[in-house]
This record gives C-alpha cells, sequence and structure tokens, in this order.
C-alpha cells in the first residue's frame, strides 16, 4: 500500500515517513497460543500420550553418538526414547547441549503492555509493525497490546523475567504516540517480561537435519497485519510481512517412541 492507499483505510495512522506498507488480509492475524497449546495437550493425552511434569537433567547418547537412547529426569527417573525434539524455546541451547550439540538460541528479552486509549480507534486496528520493531494490535475489551524492547538486546539469564519499568515512556509510547497520535493519551493496565528464543546464527528457525519429516500446520487468522518501511539513507527494505505458520515437527517411524523437551510444559511421551 501506498501511504495515500494507508490512510484511506486506516486514517488513525501517521505516515509523513512511510513509503509503502504490506497488509494481507487473508489467512493473516493472531491466535491464542495458551488457548491452543491447552487443546493441544488435551486432544495428546486422549491418543494416549503421556505428560511428565519433570526437570531434565541429562540425555543420554548411544554409544556410537547418533542419536539418544535416554533422557535423565531430576526425580532420578530415566525415560528409553526412540527420538527426542527438543522444544524448550530460549533454553533451547541448554537442552541441546546436554546431548552434546551446540546450538546458537539464546534468550532475549521481549516487554509487553496493555493499554486502554483515552479516545479509542473508530475502527479494527490491524496487527501493526512500526519501523523502529515496536508493534501493537487490539487485544479484546476495549484494549490494545503493544510489544518491544530495548535498543540494547544482549542475551539473558534464563530466569531473569525482570521488568523495565521505565522503557514505556523513554522509548514504546513515544514511539506508538507518534505513529498513532490517538494513542498519546493512554493508560498501561498491565505489563510483563518475557522471553523470544533467538537464533544469534540466522534470527530464523533451527531444524535439524536427522528428524524425519516436517510439515507446515494451518494458519490461523483473526485480524490482519500491517508492516510499515520508512526511508533511509540505504536502499529502502521493502518487506512483505506474512506470518509465519506454525511448525509441525513428525517423525515418519509410527513405531518410535518420541519424547519432547518443553521449556514450560513438561515431557510428553
Amino acid at each position: 500500500l501506498t501511504p495515500a492507499q494507508i490512510t484511506e483505510r486506516y486514517p488513525f495512522y501517521a505516515v509523513d515517513d512511510i513509503v509503502l506498507g504490506s497488509i494481507n488480509t487473508v489467512d493473516e492475524g493472531y491466535w491464542d497460543g495458551a488457548a491452543v497449546f491447552d487443546w493441544w495437550r488435551r486432544q495428546a493425552r486422549e491418543r494416549g500420550v503421556e505428560y511428565i511434569a519433570n526437570e531434565v537433567v541429562a540425555l543420554t547418547r548411544s554409544a556410537d553418538g547418533a542419536r539418544v537412547d535416554s533422557v535423565t529426569l531430576a526425580s532420578g527417573q530415566v525415560v528409553g526414547c526412540g527420538q527426542v525434539v527438543n522444544a524448550s524455546g530460549p533454553r533451547a541451547a541448554h537442552t541441546a547441549a546436554m546431548a552434546g550439540v551446540d546450538l546458537p538460541v539464546e534468550p532475549r528479552k521481549r516487554f509487553s503492555w496493555v493499554f486502554k486509549a483515552e479516545k479509542p480507534l473508530d475502527r479494527d486496528l490491524p496487527l501493526t509493525i512500526d519501523p523502529s520493531g515496536v508493534h501493537v494490535r487490539e487485544n479484546g475489551g476495549g484494549t490494545y497490546q503493544c510489544g518491544g524492547h530495548a535498543d540494547y538486546d544482549p542475551a539473558v539469564e534464563y530466569d531473569d523475567f525482570t521488568m523495565d519499568h521505565t522503557l514505556w515512556e523513554s522509548h514504546v509510547w513515544p514511539i506508538l504516540a507518534t505513529r498513532i497520535p490517538q494513542f498519546e493519551a493512554v493508560k498501561v493496565t498491565s505489563e510483563w517480561a518475557g522471553h523470544y528464543a533467538m537464533n544469534a546464527l540466522s534470527m530464523s528457525s533451527a531444524m535439524a537435519r536427522d528428524w524425519d519429516r516436517r510439515c507446515t500446520g494451518p494458519d490461523w487468522s483473526r485480524s490482519s497485519q500491517l508492516r510499515l518501511s520508512t526511508v533511509a539513507t540505504v536502499p529502502v527494505r521493502m518487506i512483505f510481512f506474512r506470518s509465519n505458520p506454525s511448525t509441525w515437527l513428525i517423525s515418519a517411524t509410527a513405531s518410535c517412541k518420541a519424547i519432547w523437551i518443553s521449556a514450560s510444559a513438561g515431557i510428553g511421551t
């Protein structure tokens, strides 16, 4: 979209510095990850998957080192396996190291805020990604959710979820209010810090080549998304943004026992 087309559809944006926007209203959007995960877990249990709430402390490799034979838990229990899926997110490198694998994934802090606007927008707000990286979307119930991070973005400790209470007023809110002037008067109702699993090598998903098969799951659609690009001193990066579908990792050998290691959900076998 050109700035004029953006303004025609969404007059609440300030687009003086914008050269283009990319938006797709088909098969795009966001979904409630916690609700979908809970549904997946219930469906898995109905199909015989056992969840163990415990901590993985060791992975034992086969004699030839080609595969992982078992997982040792903090309780002392040893669980044999045919496959191990490392789904521990920001802690993926820690888990991989137990198998002697050097994985360039590290936790980076990402901050979120939920707020109400004194003058709510008169139409739906697409998931909007500003060139600064600050993003905002509708959250339901007359609220909006905004996310971002500081310019200095180092790796952090696995248990560091300390909130930076200065970041909103010093960095995020000024960017947000500049892009959407109606958000100059807002009230933050909730805030928190989380971790993003950053692939320090390529910033993309990491998949081991010895996994049997991979496929992409469906796109879950609730709202459109808009990405904006600004004029720069280097050639403009015209980014056509499209959400990545969830990635499903599956085993081609039905008889094998697979173990999924997750940072928050225990172990599924």
